[in-house]
Order: structure tokens, then sequence, then C-alpha cells
């Protein structure tokens, strides 16, 4: 095919799946939807106006819908995503369920599952804390708008970049290793069933419970959709919500008429979401005021000179079951200290060679590229910076202080592209809105959250 994607027809594409599905991807994805489209266009044997106007006259029910789906559609996921939501699942929410289950049954619904590893880690989650777990009458059902992505899932086969943030002691006790493949043992994998499902259309599945489910997931899939479809999602899950029932959702994401929609409680600074109609109480989630008072409150004590009071803590009492010691163990030393400490007194080299070692040891532990990147940054070698950085975003895709150096490196390089800058400016706004102004971003030494809303807050070409 001679006829290339320009920007119109990447527009064009765009737009049909914003229009027809709710799905938007941002202009800095041209790149991505030309090569997707592409390949499309290759395996079709279409031109790539045909696929286009094809795209349009058919119903997105079609096959050619379906694929064009299955490559647009961002299916980026890992097992143990978030270690604050593992925290909470296995200290609070899953511990709940499983003694509910002791009562009636209990059904969790992972929306927007992608390739299976969120569903697939709540039924590790729910082993490890309960090995007999099979016999209880809890159902996990994972959905995804994309079919090819849905039958990835159920062949229950993964590559090791999926495990990069899973303890090594439950690759070795859930998954069974085929040559480079890992493959989930049958017993975890039964409990879970998935299927086609749009989160904001929301037709009607027979697996769905009609008393409601106990917990709902849907993380890093409401970023993607435009503002009417976020709403039509969250209309979704308070009808699909059980009355005593939770709904997590990304660290930063946000659902369109929540507050008329939902109540909000927090565990240790998560929001967990539950019906704003709910009948029954949560006696360590009690509802707190909206995120956007209590930011306001928070910004008219500051004006005042007054500190902030720290909420009262909650009294919390003891989980339901015990948690397994591998999985609640606090993470080993990481040596960012030493590395610091060698950078402070300009021993460049030495610092290199111990981040090195530290890579060499755990190659997917964002944090490391991140400082080989600043050590990169010192000894001048800007383009190794740049590729120790793409390293970390792509073991971390939500790793803060990766696109804070990214950021004030392309400032400082005055031949950076400003969409990319703009690019990397967009995911720290959004990284750094639910942080405390005096929270750390690690690894860096004396980063704060509060340091980086106040750099957003400048205008970036006002750098020298």
């Amino acid at each position: 095919m001679s006829e290339a994607f320009g920007l119109e027809l990447v527009d064009a594409l765009r737009a049909l799946l914003c229009e027809r599905v709710g799905y938007e991807l941002p202009p800095e994805f041209h790149a991505f939807v030309a090569r997707q489209a592409n390949g499309l266009c290759e395996h079709l044997r279409l031109a790539p106006t045909k696929l286009v106007e094809q795209l349009q006259r058919e119903a997105v029910s079609s096959s050619l819908w379906s694929q064009f789906i299955s490559r647009m559609t961002i299916g980026e996921s890992y097992f143990f995503r978030n270690p604050a939501h593992m925290k909470i699942l296995r200290q609070l929410l899953l511990p709940e369920l499983l003694s509910a289950s002791l009562r009636r049954p209990v059904y969790i619904w992972s929306a927007g599952c992608a390739r299976g590893e969120e569903p697939y880690t709540l039924a590790i989650l729910l082993h490890e804390l309960e090995p007999r777990v099979a016999e209880r009458p809890i159902r996990i059902i994972g959905t995804d708008i994309d079919v090819d992505a849905i039958e990835t899932a159920r062949r229950c086969s993964y590559g090791e970049w999926a495990f990069r943030q899973t303890p090594f002691f439950v690759q070795r006790k859930y998954f069974v290793r085929q040559e480079k493949r890992l493959i989930l043992r049958a017993a975890v994998a039964a409990m879970v069933d998935f299927y086609h499902h749009h989160i904001a259309t929301d037709h009607d599945l027979p697996v769905f419970p009609p008393d409601g489910f106990d917990l709902i997931l849907c993380r890093n899939v409401l970023m993607y959709l435009r503002q009417d479809y976020r709403h039509k999602a969250g209309r979704a899950f308070a009808r699909r919500l059980r009355d005593s029932g939770a709904l997590l959702t990304g660290e930063v994401e946000r659902i369109d008429g929540a507050d008329e929609l939902f109540s909000r409680g927090l565990f240790e600074g998560t929001v967990i979401y539950r019906r704003a109609d709910a009948t029954a109480r949560h006696a360590l989630l009690e509802p707190t005021p909206s995120e956007s008072l209590r930011l306001a409150t928070a910004s008219l004590a500051r004006k005042s000179g007054e500190a902030e009071r720290s909420p009262r803590p909650v009294p919390q009492e003891p989980p339901l079951l015990e948690q397994s010691p591998e999985l609640d163990a606090e993470l080993p030393e990481t040596g960012f200290a030493e590395l610091q400490s060698l950078m402070a007194a300009r021993q460049i080299e030495r610092a290199r060679s111990v981040c090195e070692s530290m890579l060499q040891k755990e190659p997917l532990n964002a944090s490391a590229h991140t400082m080989l990147a600043l050590i990169h940054v010192e000894l001048e070698e800007t383009d190794a910076a740049t590729q120790a950085l793409r390293r970390a975003i792509y073991c971390d895709p939500d790793h803060l202080a990766s696109y804070y150096v990214w950021w004030l490196l392309s400032i400082r390089d005055k031949a950076s592209q400003g969409e990319r800058i703009q690019w990397a400016r967009r995911h720290m706004a959004r990284l750094v809105a639910l942080l405390a102004d005096e929270e750390r971003i690690e690894p860096l030494a004396r980063v704060t959250a509060g340091d980086v809303r106040y750099l957003l807050q400048r205008r970036w070409d006002s750098f020298p």
C-alpha cells in the first residue's frame, strides 16, 4: 500500500473511536494510532481511506470494529498492580468477602480486565487468605471491550513482563513454567470467568448477580473514556453494586456525577466508593466530605496561616483472617540512600556501579532506572538518560519520579519537542493530584509533591 496514515486520517479514526465507543485517545497517541491502523490495513489488505470508510459504514458489533477496537485499546496491565490497592484488598476488602461467603454467594467484577491479570490477582490473593477458598461460593467476573484480550485471558499464559511487581514466591506457587511462559494453575483460574462487555453501554450478562456485586474494580480504564461515557459507567457501577458493596477505581481517576451516585470512604488514603443510597454501614469506611470540599478547606486553612489538622484516625479492627507474611512483609532496603550519598559526594562512577548492580538484581525496578538516568545526566549523557527513563516508565507507567526527571531534562534540552514536554507534564499532574504536599517522591532525595505542584504552575519555557 502506497497510501499512509496522515494526520487527517488518524484524527478521523480517533473521532470514530470516541464517537462510537466513547474511547478517547489524546493527540499524543497519533503515532500509536497510525502504527496500529497500518497493521490492521496490512492484515485486511485495505487502503487507509478504505478502512476509515468501512468503519464509518459498519456497526460497532461488526467483525471489523472488533478488530479495530482490539488494536486501539490500551491493554497494558500486570499482576499485583498498585501496592496500595493490593494492601487494601488483602487487609480489608477480601477478608470481609471471605467472611460473607460463609453465609451467601459472593461476586466480584473486574471491569476492563484486559488480559486477565487483575482478576487472576484477586483469585491469588483469595487463595493466600484462605487456602480452601475453592470450596467457597465466590465468583470473579472479568469483562473487557477487547475480545482478543478476553481470549488471551482465558488461555492463562503470560510472559515474564506481566510479573514485574509480583513476588517471586507467588510465581513459584501459582504458576507453572512452560518454556518462556508462565501458566496459571487450574485451581486458581477456575475462580474466574471472562466475558465481552462495555462498561458504559452496560448490557446485561446472565452471570451478573441480581443482588449486585460485592466488589467492583475498574482501574485505569475511566481515564480513556470521554466525559459522558464516564458518567454512564458511574451509573452502571452504582446500579450493579450490592447495598454493602465497594467500588475501587484508579488512584487518579474520577467518576463524573460521583457525588450523586456514591459516598466515599478512606482507608489509609485510598478512596473507596459505596452506593449513595446504601443502608449498610462500614465500620472502617465512614463517608468523608467530597474531595473538592476537603481541598478547598485545606487551601483556606493554609491561606489563613493555620496548620491543616490531620484527620482523627479511625480505629481499625484486626483482619478477619491471617495475612500472608510474605505478601505483607516490608520491602528490603533499596540502597537509594547510598546512591544519593555517592552522588552528593560527586562519586558518580561509584554511584553508576552501585546502580547497575541493583538493576542486575532487579531489572524491572523503575526507581533504579530513574536513578541511573540521573547519573547519566551528571555525566552529560543525555541520550542514555532518556533511554533509562524510557525503561523506568515501561517498568512502571505510574512512576512519578520518572516523568518528573524526564520533564526537567526536556526543558533543559532546547531541542526537545514541546508535545513530549507536555506529555510528561500531564502525567505528572495526573499522578501528583492525590498526594499530600509533604509526601516525598521516591527515589528522589528532597523532592516532595508540593515541589512538583509548584513547578507545574510555572511556565515550562521560563526556565533558564
